[in-house]
């Protein structure tokens, strides 16, 4: 009976996921292939395995080895890559949350306002509505605010 802990499952994962870099990496350069019936990387030249082997050490024990499980360490590699990006988004809408939960200064509002004049096309009414509904909610004037600065990096 196989005794199975968690950090043989975390280890046997840490694993897959430096072959899957170090795998990816060789199959990403000129002269190697992945041949699916052998589950195994091919060299086309010997040559230049070895030069490549001496800028990276890591892969010389790779030439012969033999992965069966290749299609599920891809698959691992995959999904490390989009858990990555997805934290990322989150980490960034959770700083957004922040400046909009944040209190809004003075100097906040000059810069609304200062934004808000250049709109030429307003009239008096429509302008006091718009400063009405910045001044409502906060959240209203960050996010206005968060809009601007993104559509200036837009334009530039």
């Amino acid at each position: 009976m196989f005794n199975v802990r968690s950090d043989n499952v975390k280890n046997r994962i840490k694993l897959w996921r430096s072959w899957y870099g170090i795998v990816s990496d060789i199959l990403g350069q000129s002269g190697f292939d992945w041949d699916g019936t052998k589950h195994m990387i091919t060299v086309e030249n010997e040559n230049a395995w070895n030069e490549y082997c001496i800028s990276y050490k890591s892969a010389k024990p790779f030439q012969f080895k033999v992965l069966q499980n290749w299609d599920d360490i891809v698959w691992i590699g995959e999904k490390e890559g989009i858990a990555a990006s997805l934290d990322k988004m989150v980490n960034s809408f959770d700083r957004m949350l922040e400046k909009i939960d944040g209190k809004v200064d003075d100097e906040d509002i000059q810069e609304v306002l200062r934004e808000a004049t250049l709109i030429l096309d307003f009239n008096r009414q429509q302008w006091a509505k718009a400063i009405k509904w910045l001044t409502d909610d906060p959240k209203q004037l960050v996010i206005v605010k968060y809009f601007q600065f993104t559509k200036r990096q837009i334009m530039f």
